[in-house]
Order: C-alpha cells, then structure tokens, then sequence
C-alpha cells in the first residue's frame, strides 16, 4: 500500500510542463466555428473573462499525432524516428503556459515564423544536435508535397500530454496550417469560473448556433489519468486494512489462550518478585520473535513483486528501505499493542488468585 501510494504521488509531483489549472479546451465541431474562430477569440478576450485564446489541432492532453520521414544535418543513415507533431497558433504558448528553456516561442508578429517550429527537450535530445535552436529541419507535412525546410526557434520542457506513469514523447510543434480543431482558453484568475465560463458561453451562442456549448477543464482530463492507478491504492489499502484486522483478532486469540496456559507460571515468578514489566516482556517476546521472522521472509518477496508492478511504469518511483522498515516496525508495534491488552492484564492479575485456580 505504500508503495502504491509512493508511485501515485511520485507521478502527481512530476513536473507538468504547462500550467494546466484553469484552462479549458473546446473542440470545433461545426463550420460557424472555423468560419467565426477569429471574432470569436476577440469577443472573448474583449469580454475580459480569459488572458489567452488560442488553437491547436490535438487537445492538450492527447498524444495523436505521429509522423517520421524527418531530415537534418548530422542524421545516420537509416535512422528515422517518429515525433508527436501538433500545429497551434503563436498564442499557444502563452495560453497553455508551457516553459521556453532555450531559443524562443512563435511570435505572431513574424510571419516568417510559419517556416519555423518549436521542439520539445525529448525531441531535441531524440535528434541529437548539441545546441538546436537555429538549425534546419526539413519535412513535408502532406504527402504529395515537396519537403519544406523549418527553422528550429526554440525548445520547451517536456509537456506530459499522455499518461503521467509514461516518459515524454518527442514532440515538434509547428504553426498555423490547416487541421487545427481545439480552441484553448486561459481563464481570468481574477473573476470567478463561473462569471468566465458565462462569458464565453455567450460569445460561443452568439456565433455558433448549430451545436450546444460544451467544453472541458484540462486539470480534470489531467487528474484523470490517474484513477485507475488511485483505484487500484484505495482496494490496495482496503485489503491491508482487512488483513490487518483479521491477524489483531487471530493474535488476541492466541495471546488469551497463551495466558491462560502459563497463569500457574506467572503467578509463580511474581510471588518470586517478578515485576509486571518484566512479565509483560517475557510474555510479548514470543509474537513478536515469529513476527520479525515471518517480516523477515516476507519482506524480499514483496519487494520482489512490488518491483515487477513498478516496472509496468516507465516514469516510476523507486523501493525505498524506509518503506520496507516502516512496513516492518507497523507490523511490529500492532502485534505489541494487541498482544499487550492479554499479557499487561496476565501480569497484574494477583498471584494468590493465579495459583489459587490451579
């Protein structure tokens, strides 16, 4: 159960690479969307309920997008890897909030920009090149068309857009050409979600009148993507509680039963002066021995299977040995405090009424 979940909370501090709270993403569905996409992107940046509209032809959480055929200097022969390819518009960056570590973003005010693109840190190191910002990637991005050259300007972090338990893939980001169908709007953290999400649904209504307004909020889809994983921790801690439960019941038995059969002994070591210290010791050592013994075998075998549930995960947490003592220590003080409520009650019990019923 700890290790479960370590691995989930390990992958929720993993570094996004985009500010997804409050962002909300709406598909285009309809051709008054296209048509009106850019009155509608002032209307809602004039109606002050988002900081930031823009588009992009895949949502920000998805991973669909997958195209190889790429050149540039210095690749080998016969090597021709696939990237996550995205067009957005030179407000994406700024909308989604992704993080420029070297060069620069799209500027919607250069136009020659179009001829350029934007690499995640997987793809860049995945192409090998030193310092790629300002060398030439050459592609075509349709079938039947010549291969164009494209500028490298700059290189973002890692945006985790597919499963959080997964490594990045390599992603290259491209500007403005057709088969863009996501709008993403940054909502005005000064106003309230439900005043922004008004606002924009009465932009929306005003020019699109042939499907209803519907969006999603991009931490939902995120925090999403953890649920079979926190699913599988909560059963996970269920039964540990269970087992727990039914070993204090079985160690309560067999810790009265135990009293029981050594009251004439008792008895007889405390008339001798033993205290109820030293009784409850002597009494306590024994559950607590075989439960030592039995962590001790137990304990390389789950962490034996821990590791092969771990390694379903390519962005995964490793089996600390303070996980491993803790478990044992826990085991170790249950099995003392239920042991103790027979062997504390057997040591003060008066010896005269100990040997008496013998």
């Amino acid at each position: 159960t700890l290790v479960v979940y370590k691995q989930i909370q390990f992958a929720k501090d993993r570094e996004a690479g985009y500010e997804y709270d409050g962002l909300v993403m709406i598909q285009m569905r309809s051709d008054d969307m296209y048509r009106n996409y850019r009155v509608m992107q002032d209307a809602w940046l004039a109606s002050g309920a988002v900081t930031g509209v823009a588009r992009s032809s895949y949502s920000v959480a998805d991973t669909r997008g997958w195209n190889h055929d790429f050149d540039w200097e210095g690749r080998a022969p016969g090597y021709d890897p696939s990237f996550n390819t995205i067009t957005v518009d030179a407000e994406y960056g700024s909308t989604v909030g992704w993080e420029v570590v070297a060069g620069r973003d799209f500027d919607p005010e250069r136009e020659t920009d179009r001829q350029g693109v934007v690499l995640n840190e997987s793809a860049a190191e995945l192409i090998g090149l030193d310092d790629p910002v300002g060398k030439t990637l050459t592609w075509s991005p349709n079938f039947f068309d010549s291969p164009r050259q494209y500028t490298i300007l700059g290189v973002t972090l890692d945006m985790v857009k597919g499963s959080p338990f997964e490594e990045t893939y390599p992603s290259i980001i491209f500007l403005e050409f057709d088969g863009m169908s996501w709008i993403n709007l940054r909502l005005n953290p000064q106003q309230s979600t439900q005043e922004n999400l008004a606002a924009i649904k009465a932009v929306f209504e005003e020019y699109v009148s042939v499907i209803p307004f519907n969006y999603e909020f991009v931490d939902e889809v995120y925090r999403a993507k953890f649920s079979d994983e926190e699913r599988i921790g909560e059963l996970s801690a269920v039964f540990s509680g269970l087992a727990i439960f039914i070993s204090c019941l079985g160690l309560l038995g067999l810790a009265s039963y135990m009293a029981e059969q050594r009251t004439k002994e008792i008895g007889i070591r405390k008339v001798l002066g033993a205290t109820v210290v030293q009784l409850w010791a002597r009494l306590s050592r024994d559950f607590l021995l075989l439960v030592l013994l039995a962590g001790i075998i137990a304990l390389p075998l789950a962490y034996y299977c821990l590791n092969l549930w771990l390694k379903e995960f390519e962005y995964r947490t490793e089996i600390s040995g303070w996980l491993l003592a803790i478990a044992l220590i826990g085991a170790l003080v249950v099995t003392l405090v239920t042991v103790s409520l027979h062997s504390l009650r057997a040591a003060r019990a008066n010896p005269v009424n100990s040997l008496r019923s013998e």
